[in-house]
């Protein structure tokens, strides 16, 4: 029996391990987000940008690019977080406590508007590759040994509004998930 020619057009398929996401314990997001705001209040840029991490659900690309403007009061006096560069390009804006606001305004005052909320150490606009090093420093000082990704603390802000709300739809607007299903498997 003759064999078929393969087609020049088959692909194949490579099986791709996928590796479950590490999250953090209630505990532990309690820990990192008090010394957090404790290291944010006296003016450190880490831990501002976990608060602003914690905060906001931001992704740290979302975060890197936040100017001095993006933090501020809407048109009812509510405190939010304006993210103009997102995933999907679908400008978000999310709303955060008053405390994460103050902390976030701590590091736009006295500077321009247009100025980055987190500067390099060159003056401009942080690197990702930065906040990810931010984000590991920011676990060892917060005591947590071991490896959790900066994405963790999307799923972290997450869990924590629903564990205040218990609203799963609420859970779904803040992180901008298409489906609530998706929404649905995490939580």
């Amino acid at each position: 029996m003759a064999r078929q020619p393969t087609s020049a057009t088959t692909t194949h398929r490579v099986s791709r391990r996928v590796y479950p996401q590490k999250l953090l314990t209630l505990k532990e997001l309690e820990t990192l987000r008090a010394w957090a705001i404790g290291t944010a209040q006296q003016g450190d840029r880490n831990g501002g940008l976990v608060v602003a991490l914690l905060g906001t659900a931001g992704r740290r690309f979302e975060v890197a690019a936040l100017r001095c403007r993006d933090v501020r009061l809407d048109a009812l006096g509510e405190a939010e977080v304006f993210f103009p560069q997102t995933k999907g390009d679908r400008p978000r804006s999310v709303p955060v406590t008053q405390e994460t606001y103050a902390i976030l305004c701590s590091f736009a005052d006295s500077r321009q508007q247009d100025a980055p909320l987190f500067e390099s150490a060159k003056g401009g606009f942080m690197h990702v590759t930065t906040v990810w090093r931010a984000w590991c420093n920011a676990l060892i000082c917060a005591g947590i040994r071991r490896r959790v990704g900066v994405h963790a603390s999307r799923h972290g802000a997450g869990f924590l509004l629903l564990r205040a709300t218990g609203d799963l739809t609420k859970v779904q607007e803040f992180l901008r998930h298409d489906s609530l299903s998706t929404t649905a498997a995490w939580y």
